[in-house]
């Protein structure tokens, strides 16, 4: 197998063999370049102090750069004057007749090597290159990177470091080895069929200048209904390919995120020059990355049509509706609290008041009756203490979200005696029956039975009571069941149109009840005829 190895200048080999990033720093000296007792005594044998200073800097040099200088005395002059003062040599220049005998640099590297036991780099070859070809096949690091933590793998174990090219085609072959083992076990996973699917993807057609995968890489860019089925049928395009069911746990996440990343930014047109098993591999890494993303978008996507259209609906409906109701139940909580009033004032005066004086105190600054139908009206508009105080907005939120209009037209106050008239559907209309609180009367039609069987209603009602909403009406626009199979993990089925519209009719809105079906769009004459669709 051919092996492209990269070249030397990819490395940085600056500092690599020689004193070419400057001076030592002080800390730097004292750690590397500090003689202790140890040194002295082997420095001490050598004969002459040219010989000593030269034997000292070699020691403290291979302690630096990790292996020996081709020139001993290639060395910056801080250091030379650093190791003359720890021997006491007065006249560090006295080094220059170091060099005078070619043999005496190598036999003291020998000495030194065999008493400090550093090894040579053709020992440890075979464990390093498992260390790096463990390191490439997790991180995916680059040669540079590699290069580097392979010197600063080779210093730490006291290894004489090789030739700078012969450390970069180590690092470069096995990195090499590295990535055709990713691609090989990525491009292995996928089905013969799925991976013509695959392939299928950089194809550019005629029409359109991208691909399909520049196509699905793009998530939904405004915030409204259409990008919300498009963001959809998008999961389901993507899920179609069946790589969901795919085990990667053989491959570092990592590894498999960085070819995803790479296959998102590149071209299909340079994604189709690689060598199939490459290319195959960014299509799985990808697909696999675009499934979960797509997903996180539609997500996304509805969390912000919740927040933005159904709740603020939601919210600002029942304010509304609060605010509307706000005078009746202030003067029926005045009278309530003018009767309270009454009893804490017998109550803290010490003096026993029979039951009939106490009500003809209280009676005294409002009647029995306006104090009953006080209470009446209060039971019916703040909830109990057992009840789900945010029900009505609820309420709101299912009309608005399920297309039910079972009563978003119609007023929130529940009749009452001091407000006539206002318990009907519509003027000259059957009064309407109570609702429950926070929760949408279920409109009936005027003589004409529910499609939905005796109970319906209540039965809605009482689990919108409870906070439980609804999971959507059969018939609608589908986005709610599309949802619903999207949670379900499986593929959403097209919205279908309902069956009582003529062709060439567009569904409005479908009101239950007697709304629904005779007189097509506008012909409906029951009460639940004049409810507009929930938007």
């Amino acid at each position: 197998m051919a092996v492209d190895v990269p070249a030397e200048e990819q490395f940085d080999t600056a500092g690599y063999d020689r004193f070419s990033l400057g001076t030592p720093t002080r800390r730097e000296l004292e750690r590397y370049f500090f003689l202790d007792d140890a040194d002295k005594m082997l420095i001490a044998k050598r004969r002459g102090d040219h010989n000593r200073l030269g034997f000292g800097l070699q020691v403290a040099t291979v302690r630096y750069l990790g292996t020996f200088l081709s020139d001993p005395l290639d060395v910056p002059t801080e250091a030379v004057d650093y190791v003359a003062s720890q021997l006491e040599i007065p006249d560090a220049s006295c080094v220059k007749a170091y060099l005078e005998r070619k043999q005496t640099r190598f036999e003291h590297q020998w000495e030194i090597a065999r008493e400090y036991r550093w090894r040579d780099f053709g020992d440890v070859e075979d464990e390093l290159i498992r260390w790096v070809g463990d390191r490439a096949w997790t991180t995916g690091e680059g040669p540079r990177t590699l290069f580097d933590a392979s010197v600063g793998w080779l210093r730490h174990r006291k290894v004489l470091l090789p030739a700078a090219s012969t450390l970069g085609r180590v690092v470069g072959r096995v990195r090499e080895e590295a990535e055709q083992r990713l691609w090989t076990t990525l491009a292995g996973m996928p089905t013969p069929s799925q991976a013509s699917h695959l392939e299928a993807l950089l194809k550019v057609p005629k029409g359109p200048r991208s691909s399909d995968l520049d196509r699905l890489g793009k998530g939904p860019v405004t915030a409204s209904g259409k990008s919300m089925l498009a963001a959809l049928d998008r999961v389901a395009e993507i899920a179609a390919f069946g790589l969901g069911n795919i085990d990667l746990g053989a491959v570092p996440r990592r590894r498999v995120v960085e070819l995803a990343r790479y296959g998102m930014a590149g071209k299909a047109t340079l994604l189709r020059r690689h060598p199939w098993a490459r290319k195959l591999a960014t299509l799985v890494a990808t697909v696999v990355h675009l499934q979960a993303k797509a997903t996180d978008d539609a997500l996304e996507l509805l969390d912000v049509l919740m927040t933005t259209d159904l709740l603020a609906h939601a919210h600002r409906v029942s304010r509304e509706e609060r605010l509307h109701r706000y005078p009746q139940v202030s003067r029926d909580a005045g009278r309530l609290a003018a009767a309270v009033r009454v009893l804490l004032k017998a109550s803290e005066s010490g003096t026993a008041m029979s039951l009939e004086a106490l009500w003809e105190a209280i009676e005294a600054v409002v009647s029995r009756a306006d104090l009953r139908a006080a209470v009446d009206n209060i039971t019916r508009v703040v909830p109990g203490p057992d009840e789900d105080p945010d029900a009505e907005w609820r309420g709101s939120l299912v009309q608005r979200a399920t297309g039910w209009c079972g009563g978003s037209c119609l007023s929130s106050a529940t009749p009452s005696s001091s407000a006539p008239g206002r318990g009907d559907a519509h003027p000259g209309g059957p009064a309407r029956p109570p609702r429950t609180r926070g929760v949408p009367a279920n409109h009936q039609g005027a003589g004409r039975p529910s499609r939905r069987g005796a109970g319906g209603g209540g039965r809605r009602a009482a689990r919108l009571a409870q906070g439980r909403v609804p999971s959507g009406e059969a018939g609608g626009d589908g986005a709610s069941r599309r949802l619903r199979v999207l949670r379900a993990g499986a593929v959403p089925p097209a919205p279908s149109a309902p069956r009582h519209l003529r062709p060439g009719l567009l569904p409005v809105g479908r009101p239950t009840g007697a709304a629904a079906g005779r007189g097509g769009l506008g012909g409906g004459q029951g009460p639940g005829a004049e409810c507009p669709p929930a938007p």
